[in-house]
């Protein structure tokens, strides 16, 4: 099984899946792989944010992501990936917990200077551990996740 996580991560269109790691609910992500230019942008500024002043949290762009309960990855899956299936895993390595509502909480249709601006604000935040209200934590590991089992 890890070897098609290792193939998902060459070709993100072979694994669209969640991922459960012993009691935590990871997302397989599936890269900027069909995304718009937007969220590719997004992601370039969470990355130097990261680099730049948090760095030794896990990067979003390659990692796995994770849920805290079966609660918050069944949400995340019924808004974002319809269809896929909830596998249990073990992960070895560190983790950390951040919220995902940050990232999706930009306003739409501002001048381009200040959505990158709001990004870099949210992102600061993201990394720093805050919460948006509602909060949807995601758990972020770039360590060895084994798939153990599949839930639907």
């Amino acid at each position: 099984m890890l070897e098609l996580v290792r193939e998902a991560q060459r070709d993100p269109g072979a694994l669209k899946t969640l991922l459960v790691a012993d009691e935590l609910f990871v997302l397989y992500t599936d890269g900027l792989a069909g995304r718009n230019v937007a969220t590719f942008v997004k992601e370039q500024i969470y990355e130097e944010i990261r680099t730049a002043e948090f760095e030794d949290c896990p990067q979003r762009i390659g990692g796995f992501f994770a849920w805290p309960d079966l609660d918050a990855a069944r949400e995340f899956q019924e808004l974002w990936r319809p269809g896929c299936y909830i596998h249990t895993c073990e992960i070895e390595g560190g983790w950390e917990e951040f919220d995902f509502n940050l990232v999706m909480r930009q306003r739409a249709f501002q001048p381009i200077e200040e959505h990158l601006q709001e990004v870099r604000v949210t992102a600061q935040r993201y990394w720093s551990g805050e919460e948006a209200s509602p909060s949807l934590r995601e758990i972020l590991t770039n360590g060895k996740v084994t798939i153990t089992g599949v839930l639907k």
